[in-house]
């Protein structure tokens, strides 16, 4: 069964259109319910993170299969015609090996902005477990994805891709300190979400001395929790225009559809002030207007700026992307070769059944067995089941290999026609 992918990443499009086709959590079970409708997809998953979305499939038709997921990318994901005409133009289009290698190198860090960044492995992950929980995924995308997953251990552990800044949190911090001059002693920051990204943010500046620091999220609870963590204040998003106003820094990691830090907002804030205010908008969609960039005493990043940056610390990284590269290519023919052999194993399990429905037939017929005792009985069909596993290992192996060969349609076909299988 052909397996594709139908992706698109900060690369392609611009951080407006990108914005519009990422897929939330709270959207996912219906996007892949939605995908799987079409009778040509048989198993789905969505990864969708703030940099890519990508939608892997096995289909029962190639070109129908791929269709379906551009489909629902250009249709589904966005009702703005100019929008969708620049999505489908920019959408990359991956097939058998190439969609396998695709999916191992985004597991390995090696085809992110941020080389070797370490939460793009979870995210692969929860991908998977998602549809799997869901059932819009089956045997196939389960061997895939453990493949992936095992791919992208083995880059990390194996090699030092992920040695150094792997992670938008520290990129993120990292242009911070330097717009302060490489300093946070005695800085204001505020981080705007308490989820996953919120807390790594909150780690990152910790970890450069940043004391005096806020966590804002709608949900107040979670937002104390990870404050505690670090000696922080923690508000709810009500107070949030006050806690701008006493801040340095402003950092966004919410998941929503909305501009939580409008231009007003910051442009009544600056009246307040005479030092400048860094904001960091990782959100994706966006949650700080982009035309606060304009307004004076305020430095904006986004995604764009982040992934900018990290693109030219990648050097250093070089030597340990051609290392990883190397593991993709091993781990790509271990899994074909996997894949494959189990194309066989229907036919395999069959001829078994088979062998085994003889046997036992001809047993029950045999007055001398029907005569012996049960343990007997036990014994002596353990005896023939022995003799059937050998007899069989030897057109099992030759199976499986012409399988693993790419030769064995002709010998597939002869044995199902041997055995009466048709």
């Amino acid at each position: 069964m052909p397996i594709v992918a139908v992706c698109v990443n900060e690369r392609d499009v611009a951080i407006d259109i990108l914005e519009k086709v990422s897929v939330s959590d709270t959207h996912l079970q219906s996007s892949l319910a939605m995908i799987s409708k079409n009778r040509y997809i048989q198993e789905v998953v969505i990864l969708s993170t703030c940099l890519r979305t990508e939608i892997y499939a096995f289909v029962s038709r190639f070109h129908e299969g791929i269709a379906a997921l551009q489909d629902f990318f250009c249709t589904n994901l966005s009702n703005d015609k100019n929008l969708s005409d620049q999505l489908c133009q920019s959408l990359q289009v991956y097939f058998e090996e190439a969609a396998v290698t695709h999916l191992f190198e985004v597991a390995s860090g090696v085809d992110s902005p941020v080389v070797g960044e370490g939460e793009i492995l979870r995210q692969v992950k929860h991908a998977w477990e998602v549809a799997h929980t869901h059932k819009m995924c089956g045997t196939n995308m389960a061997l895939l994805f453990r493949y992936a997953i095992m791919t992208g251990k083995k880059a990390r552990t194996s090699t030092a891709i992920s040695q150094g800044t792997t992670s938008l949190a520290h990129v993120a911090v990292e242009l911070i300190s330097k717009e302060h001059g490489g300093n946070l002693n005695d800085r204001k920051a505020l981080v705007i979400g308490a989820g996953e990204m919120g807390s790594k943010l909150a780690s990152a500046l910790a970890s450069k001395s940043v004391t005096n620091l806020t966590i804002a999220n709608r949900g107040l609870a979670r937002a104390t929790t990870l404050a505690k963590t670090y000696g922080a204040k923690a508000i709810d998003m009500a107070s949030l225009s006050s806690a701008i106003r006493d801040v340095d820094i402003v950092v966004t990691a919410l998941a929503n559809d909305d501009i939580v830090i409008t231009q007003n907002v910051i442009k009544e804030i600056v009246n307040y002030r005479d030092t400048p205010i860094v904001l960091v908008d990782a959100a994706v969609p966006r949650a700080i207007d982009p035309l606060v960039a304009d307004m004076e005493h305020v430095k904006l990043f986004n995604i764009d700026d982040l992934r900018l940056y990290a693109e030219k610390e990648m050097d250093s990284r070089k030597a340990a992307v051609y290392q990883v590269q190397g593991i993709v290519a091993a781990e790509l023919k271990r899994y074909l070769d996997n894949a494959k052999s189990r194309q066989a194993a229907p036919l395999i399990k069959l001829i078994r059944s088979q062998a085994t429905h003889v046997m036992e037939e001809e047993l029950a017929k045999n007055q001398v067995f029907v005569g012996l005792d049960v343990n007997e009985q036990e014994k002596l069909k353990r005896a023939f089941e022995s003799g059937m596993d050998k007899f069989l290992h030897q057109p099992t192996a030759v199976i499986k290999q012409a399988v693993t060969d790419g030769d064995s349609e002709v010998l597939l076909q002869a044995l199902r026609t041997l055995f009466g299988f048709e």
